[in-house]
Formats: C-alpha cells, sequence, structure tokens
C-alpha cells in the first residue's frame, strides 16, 4: 500500500506541475491575475496533503512480540491513508480539469 500511496504522489506531483506551468502560459504576469488564485490555493493545498499522506509509515511501525498482529494494525492504518490519497488526488484533478 506504500508503494500505491507513492505512485499517487508521483502522478499528484506530475499533475501539479502541468498545472503550474499552464497557470505560467496562461498568463503573463501569474500573480496579476485574480480569477484563479483560489484555484492556484486549492491546488497547491491538495499537493501539500497529498505529500503528506506519500510518507512512509514503516518508520512508525510499534515493535511488538507478535509480529503479524503489528502488521495487521499497519495494514489497517496504509488502507485508510491511502484511501485519503486517492480522495485527495481526485480533488486535484477536478481541479486540473
Amino acid at each position: 500500500m506504500e508503494k500505491a500511496r507513492l505512485s499517487l504522489h508521483m502522478i499528484g506531483r506530475r499533475m501539479f506541475s502541468q498545472y503550474t506551468t499552464l497557470n505560467i502560459l496562461a498568463f503573463v504576469q501569474p500573480g496579476s491575475s485574480s480569477n484563479f488564485k483560489s484555484v492556484d490555493f486549492n491546488m497547491n493545498a491538495h499537493m501539500t496533503e497529498l505529500s503528506f499522506l506519500a510518507t512512509p509509515l514503516s518508520n512508525h511501525a510499534p515493535t511488538m512480540d507478535i509480529g503479524k498482529e503489528a502488521l495487521n494494525g499497519l495494514a489497517l492504518v496504509n488502507v485508510k491513508k491511502t484511501c485519503e490519497a486517492i480522495e485527495c488526488l481526485s480533488m486535484m484533478s477536478a481541479t486540473y480539469l
């Protein structure tokens, strides 16, 4: 699941870079147009959240005597964070379109 979140982050980062490139090409001075400032803030916020969700959880795994219980607890957290990353990427793609 961590690799899925990292790939979602890469897709989001690529989408964010394309969005900023299109925004720069569309306007002579990107800061002068106030029409798309809220869209810029929205895209930046989603990219920041997606970057936060892409951090690996394996560093925070508790060490227990029974390894499978720790792995199961970590798997549930991974699935939850991956679902949040998918939702964040879908909002980014809606903003991009």
